[in-house]
């Protein structure tokens, strides 16, 4: 889709003359422009609060570079660039075909056949990008273009430049985080093998219309993608097993992409992989066709001066289909969570999307065996496992992130703020029930020591300590013996314990520690904003995007940090908004760390 210039756009750029908006994203607009000869090419213009960034240059030129080094059949070509102007750009080839993500959204999920060439194709396109030493680091459906012949991959290791620049900590993140890599989430060394799992995700939403780890807030995506297993079900035969083991936790335990080829030809049971003409379904080679007359200077000229509307989304979570007519742009904000999934977890039975019916041509027989047999298999149904304690070494980062959002401290009075649906902040919400009680309660929530002498002897921790967190009573009891925790009183929702895991005198041995939720009716979710209203808190509690037993690897990530909300809804339906506003090292080590935050409750009332 080719929209129209907006007023603050650029009408040229070096010399190249903008003709529309092919897109925006996190670093920068899109813009159709020609080459002097009438080639079209695409522009990506970057932000300008990030062209004010020196780090960010200096990098942005190094990626570019290393693009301009990628070269395959599957790739768009970085034809031109200037990484020194008051805006940097580079102008790729320009590519007649809609992003897969937009593909999806209007005409549906790929049939398998399509499905099988297009991973294949994408795996090649990485080949080619790894072969010049970049990590695409930002593979996602909007970065794969559907071309008659063949998938585009573009936009690969210029993520990169936003990388620990001086805007790090804002609103730009390297990736998009429902298709990062677990290493990318948890902040480690990223390799070639990201972009593996990241082709996997791309490839299940393009033959199923869904995501493999649920929807919802960025933050309970990127908490499913380490520590949950992938809900594969709705995916092709042929392909689940390939895929299930693209998503492998471990990045040396992901196949190659020569293996994900092979795997797309055993699965496609042919000898050879060949792209036909008609490829793709009926509908997006008609799109591909219209677009391919667009890019000419008289048709493009004729763009009309409105908005463009663009096609209506579809439903998170939802069966895919046709879109309705639209009569106008869409007047409603964007919801702040995904749609409310309560029972057995995001992966309710029903929810999920419909699979994918096969093309014209099929695949005949019975599906091929599988070449990537897991080496511990994974469910592929439907509901939350509970989270396995993780040990780890004393030395390694074992931070309770996610166990400090929870933790609420002493009761302290609040600053008597009102809740958005009760006029005097006494009175019951209309649409909740809910009468708001604190508001914004400052907390210091400190780490929990690690006696030398505690030890894990069947699922308590003798002679170590647990934290008491009553979100009933908005109080935190500290350094209280985890054999008297489980005499508490009912109204504790969840405790926090960190231990040795075996006995001994050496303080340098393992230990482990999890996040338990005491309540077994307490829901939690993530939130987007601190001042979120009970309603919203209510729904994202209700996403249960948090289980039973938080897992170290995920309370160590950037799905849990500053400016990251959690709503807990209690047995007793008490509702808590617990905001993280800071993160600090610990004083007692272990990889511990200590937070500020700020609570905000509502309980039933009148």
């Amino acid at each position: 889709m080719i929209d129209p210039l907006l007023p603050d756009d650029p009408r040229d750029v070096a010399g190249y003359v903008l003709r529309g908006r092919l897109g925006q994203g996190g670093m920068g607009s899109v813009y159709l422009s020609h080459t002097r000869g009438g080639q079209p090419v695409a522009l990506k213009v970057v932000r300008p609060d990030l062209a004010r960034d020196a780090e960010f240059r200096r990098r942005f030129e190094r990626e570019v570079q290393a693009a301009r080094r990628v070269h395959g059949p599957y790739t768009a070509p970085v034809l031109d660039s200037d990484t020194d102007g008051p805006l940097p750009w580079l102008a790729g080839a320009y590519v007649a075909g809609p992003p897969l993500s937009e593909a999806v959204r209007v005409h549906g999920p790929l049939p398998v056949e399509s499905a099988l060439l297009l991973v294949a194709g994408v795996a090649e396109a990485l080949e080619a990008v790894h072969a010049a030493g970049v990590i695409h680091r930002d593979l996602k459906p909007s970065n794969v273009l559907l071309a008659a012949d063949g998938p585009r991959v573009i936009d690969f290791g210029i993520a990169r430049a936003a990388d620990t620049t001086a805007l790090t900590g804002s609103d730009v993140m390297v990736g998009t985080p429902a298709y990062m890599s677990p290493e990318q989430v948890l902040g480690k060394p990223v390799g070639f093998a990201s972009d593996v799992f990241s082709l996997a995700l791309v490839g299940h939403y393009a033959a199923t219309g869904d995501h493999p780890f649920g929807q919802g807030h960025a933050q309970a995506l990127m908490y499913r993608i380490v520590g949950e297993a992938p809900d594969l079900s709705a995916s092709p035969a042929v392909l689940r097993d390939l895929f299930a083991a693209c998503l492998a936790k471990e990045p040396a335990d992901r196949p190659s992409l020569a293996d994900v080829i092979e795997g797309c030809r055993r699965g496609a049971d042919v000898t050879v992989l060949v792209r036909g003409a008609n490829w793709l379904p009926a509908g997006v080679v008609r799109e591909i066709a219209e677009r391919e007359a667009a890019p000419s200077h008289r048709a493009v000229d004729r763009v009309s001066a409105g908005p463009a509307i663009p096609p209506p989304p579809m439903p998170a979570g939802r069966p895919w289909a046709p879109p309705k007519p639209s009569t106008g742009p869409s007047t409603s904000p964007p919801p702040l969570v995904g749609p409310p999934s309560v029972g057995p977890g995001p992966y309710a039975a029903g929810v999920g999307p419909v699979a994918p019916t096969p093309g014209p041509v099929g695949f005949a027989g019975p599906p091929p065996p599988p070449l990537f047999p897991p080496a511990h298999p994974l469910p592929v149904g439907g509901t939350r496992r509970p989270w396995a304690r993780v040990a780890m070494a004393a030395g390694a980062a074992v931070a309770v992130v996610v166990a400090a959002v929870l933790i609420v401290p002493p009761l302290l009075d609040g600053d008597g703020g009102k809740d958005s649906g009760s006029a005097d902040g006494s009175g019951a919400d209309p649409a909740t029930g809910l009468r708001q009680t604190r508001a914004k309660v400052p907390m210091v929530i400190e780490a929990p020591t690690i006696p030398t002498a505690s030890f894990l002897d069947d699922d308590v921790c003798k002679e170590g300590f647990a934290t008491r967190i009553d979100l009933e009573k908005l109080s935190v009891t500290t350094r209280l013996p985890d054999a008297e925790d489980r005499e508490l009183l009912p109204t504790t929702t969840l405790k926090y314990v960190a231990c040795h895991t075996e006995s001994g005198t050496d303080a340098d041995r393992s230990i482990t520690a999890e996040l338990r939720f005491l309540d077994p009716r307490a829901v939690a979710g993530f939130v987007g904003r601190p001042d979120a209203t009970a309603a919203e808190c209510r729904i994202a509690a209700r996403t249960a995007a948090l289980p039973a037993s938080v897992p170290l690897t995920v309370l160590n990530s950037s799905a849990a940090s500053a400016n990251v909300g959690i709503c807990v809804e209690t047995g007793r339906q008490t509702l808590v908004l617990v905001w993280l506003t800071g993160v600090r090292d610990a004083e007692a080590g272990h990889g511990l760390r200590t937070f500020t935050a700020v609570a905000t409750q509502w309980k039933p009332g009148s």
